[in-house]
Order: structure tokens, then sequence, then C-alpha cells
């Protein structure tokens, strides 16, 4: 009778402890990496409210992507190049400045300092 019990235990402790895995689908890579957006200190001839902007902007793309992370020691990072193209000043009364713009992302890993993507976009 002992042992009938036991084994009914044992069994039964068995089915339960055996079903370890779980039923969620598999993660691919996208499911884990996390790219912040950061605009480094010395960028040269971007204004703070251009900076805060860009940033948020970044973000943005990040977030939408569902790849979004605070830049707080992060491994992945969004960072931007943003070169002046061209600068017009416009004939109007107060005079202003046009000035198109060639922006270029990179995706790197900021451990190992390698880039793994780059994209360009122009903005006037």
């Amino acid at each position: 009778m002992k042992r009938t019990i036991f084994m009914m235990i044992a069994f039964y402790g068995l089915t339960f402890s055996l079903n370890a895995q779980n039923n969620l689908g598999k993660t691919d890579d996208l499911g884990r990496l996390a790219i912040a957006a950061i605009v480094p200190a010395q960028a040269e001839g971007i204004p703070p409210s251009a900076h805060q902007l860009l940033v948020n902007k970044m973000g943005q793309i990040a977030v939408q992507n569902g790849l979004g992370a605070m830049p707080v020691n992060p491994r992945f990072c969004m960072i931007p190049l943003v070169n002046v193209l061209e600068k017009e000043i416009t004939p109007t009364a107060p005079p202003m400045q046009a000035l198109t713009l060639d922006i270029t992302f990179y995706i790197v890993d900021a451990l190992s300092q390698n880039i793994f993507s780059q994209t360009s976009i122009q903005a006037k």
C-alpha cells in the first residue's frame, strides 16, 4: 500500500515537473535588441533645442520599430552625423537662413565599436 501511494505521488510529480518548457513563440533578434538614441556632446553646430529635437525624433524611430531603449549605459546606439550641404539666406524681412542638411544615421555597438548599419536622408 505504501509503495502504491509512493508510486502515485512520484508519477504525479514527474508529470508536472517535466512540463517545464513555455508555450510562447520563439524570440528572434529584433525581440532581444534595444537601441538607444544618442547625440554626442561633441556634435558641432547643433543648438540645444535642435539637439533635444533630434534625440526625440531618433527615439521615436526606434520605438515605432519596437527597438527603443533608454540611453543609460546602452549596448547598441543610433548616432547621427549632420552635415550642412547648402546654406541660403532668404530675401525677406527679417532675413532668415534656410539649410539643406545631410543626416547620416549609424547603428553601432558601443562596446566593440562596430557599425552595423547606416542610412542617409536629406532635410531642408
